[in-house]
């Protein structure tokens, strides 16, 4: 189970998210960056720019692309010892940052795909994430670790 720690902020970033609108959602599926994806059984969205899950949660919104340099910043400030990592986003290469979060790792993947600024935001409730073994099927729909 996702602790409640992690509950609360995520519900603080979901509260906190001013702009409206970012993805659209049908009772069995969440649509991110245009591509639609099926809501895995046991997981959950209250709403179209997030999936909680029992050992995982996603979320993202979008900004204007001539923003992200700023956000990548103001995220990585925020995270404790970050991590570089590079990953693909929708098959865009980007670098993210990972970092401990209790419970677990929190990994934040900040650019433009598609020319949309997006802010996509991972936390997984398991020591650490190494290789794309680690990561969900449902996150490796459009989130994985570069390997090349």
């Amino acid at each position: 189970m996702i602790g409640k720690r992690l509950e609360l902020t995520l519900l603080f970033l979901i509260v906190s998210v001013s702009v409206m609108g970012q993805g659209k959602i049908t009772p069995d599926s969440v649509e991110f960056l245009g591509a639609k994806f099926k809501i895995p059984v046991g997981c959950k969205s209250n709403y179209g720019g997030q999936v909680l899950c029992d050992s995982y949660a996603v979320s993202w919104m979008y900004e204007q692309a001539s923003d992200m340099e700023r956000h990548k910043r103001e995220s990585k400030a925020q995270l404790k010892k970050p991590k570089e990592l590079d990953c693909y986003v929708l098959g865009t290469r980007m670098t993210a940052y990972k970092a401990k979060f209790e419970p677990g790792i929190q990994i934040v993947a900040d650019g433009v795909v598609n020319g949309q600024g997006v802010l996509l935001h991972l936390w997984f409730d398991r020591k650490d994430i190494k290789t794309n073994d680690d990561i969900p099927d449902f996150v490796k729909n459009f989130f994985k670790l570069a390997t090349d």
